[in-house]
C-alpha cells in the first residue's frame, strides 16, 4: 500500500511541476511579447509594467490574451484526471488485496459445561425478577470453552473459545456472543478469528468479524449444530463448520 500510494504521489509531484514549468516559461514569452509590442507602438511602459505583473497578467493583444486563457484553463483540467488517476490506483490497490485473498473450511466442537466444580462459562451477572420461558433474559456468562477434535469429552483439544455471550431477548432464547476461537494445536496453531454476533437458537449462524496470525483480517460465518444438550445441568455440545476469507 505504501508504495502504491508513493507512487501516486510521485506521479502527482511530477505532473504539476511539468505542467507549470511549461505554463510558466510560456506565460514569460507572452509577457515579453506583450511589452514588446505595446513598447513599439508607444504604450506608457510604466503602467504596463504594472499590469504584466498582475496574475494572471493583462494583456493587450487579443491573441496573447486567449493564449493566457487556454493555459489558465488547462490549469482547471488538471484536478479531474487526478482524480482519475487516484481512482486507477485504488482499483489497482484493491485488486492486488484480492489476489491475496484464501479460503479456509474449519470443523470442531465446542463443549459448554455450565455445571460441576469447574465449569467453562460462569454466570457473572442477572437481570432481577425475571420469570417465564426467557427469564434467562439480562444473563451474561464468561466462557473459557474447550474446542475438540470430536464431540467426546476426551478428544483431542485444538483450542479455547474465550469471551462472553448474553441472553438478549425478551421474548425468546436468543444470545450475542463475542468470541475468540484461539487454537493450540494443528496447523493454525498461534491463530485465532473473532466472532460478534446473534446467536438465536433456531438459527445457528454467527458472522466472522476478525482474525490474527494466520486468520488475520478474516472475514466469514459460522454454521451450527447442537450436537447435544443435558437440560438438568444446561451443559452442551456444538458443532462448528466455519468458513473463512483472509490474508495468505
Amino acid at each position: 500500500m505504501a508504495v502504491i500510494v508513493g507512487m501516486y504521489l510521485w506521479l502527482r509531484k511530477k505532473l504539476l511541476k511539468s505542467l507549470g514549468s511549461v505554463d510558466e516559461i510560456e506565460i514569460a514569452e507572452l509577457k515579453e511579447k506583450e511589452k514588446g509590442l505595446i513598447c513599439f507602438e508607444g504604450g506608457e511602459d510604466l503602467r504596463l509594467d504594472c499590469l504584466l505583473k498582475e496574475s494572471p497578467p493583462f494583456f493587450a493583444n487579443q491573441r496573447n490574451r486567449r493564449r493566457l486563457e487556454t493555459i489558465m484553463a488547462s490549469r482547471g483540467r488538471v484536478a479531474p484526471f487526478l482524480v482519475i488517476l487516484a481512482f486507477l490506483v485504488a482499483q489497482c490497490f484493491h485488486q492486488s488485496t484480492e489476489a491475496k485473498k484464501v479460503t479456509t473450511n474449519l470443523h470442531f466442537f465446542f463443549h459448554d459445561t455450565i455445571s460441576g466444580p469447574d465449569p467453562s462459562a460462569v454466570l457473572v451477572a442477572s437481570a432481577v425478577g425475571r420469570t417465564g420461558p426467557a427469564g434467562a433474559f439480562g444473563n451474561l456468562f464468561v466462557v473459557d470453552d474447550l474446542l475438540t477434535e470430536a464431540p467426546e469429552a476426551d478428544s483431542p483439544v485444538v483450542g479455547y473459545a474465550r469471551g462472553f455471550y448474553m441472553s438478549a431477548s425478551r421474548r425468546s432464547v436468543m444470545f450475542v456472543m463475542g468470541l475468540d476461537y484461539g487454537f493450540t494445536a494443528g496447523p493454525f496453531n498461534g491463530s485465532s478469528f473473532s466472532v460478534f454476533s446473534q446467536n438465536p437458537i433456531l438459527e445457528r449462524e454467527l458472522a466472522v468479524v476478525g482474525g490474527r496470525g494466520k486468520f488475520r483480517m478474516a472475514q466469514g460465518f459460522a454454521f451450527l449444530r447442537t450436537h447435544t444438550f443435558n437440560v438438568t445441568s444446561g451443559d452442551a455440545v456444538v458443532e462448528y463448520n466455519v468458513t473463512l476469507f483472509h490474508d495468505e
